[in-house]
């Protein structure tokens, strides 16, 4: 096989199936994260209490006890809901960086058939000279 049907090989591949296949990567990649942070999970239990920690009823009525359970029911609901929104918002943030990462990385992917030409042209006329 010559050198030439190599690079048009590559060119094939490259603008072709290649392009095809980083993009269901760059997807999977998105697949990973929004299961990874389990979005859907976190939205549907967003106002639910830290870790399922609740203070625990006795029998009979203690109205200072149901005030004391009420108010560290609603400090682990707050608790689990800024938890929840700090994990989102990271989510958020990684969505966004594999976006710009692969963006930019599709571009690097795309341009490096380029590259090698450059580089074997700058190489001979360095070397010629």
């Amino acid at each position: 096989m010559s050198i030439g049907a190599s690079f048009f090989d590559i060119i094939f591949w490259t603008y072709g199936r290649g392009s095809g296949e980083f993009l269901l990567l760059w997807l999977n990649v998105h697949w990973f994260l929004y299961h990874f942070f389990s979005v859907p999970q976190m939205l549907g239990s967003l106002f639910s209490p830290l870790k399922r920690l609740k203070d625990g009823r006795n029998r009979g009525f203690d109205p200072q006890k149901a005030v004391e359970s009420a108010i560290l029911n609603l400090v682990m609901r707050i608790t689990g809901l800024l938890v929840r929104i700090m994990l989102l918002v990271i989510a958020v943030f990684a969505q966004f960086a594999a976006a710009i990462g692969g963006a930019l990385f599709f571009g690097l992917f795309l341009f490096w058939p380029a590259l090698i030409v450059f580089s074997f042209y700058y190489g001979f006329f360095f070397l010629l000279n």
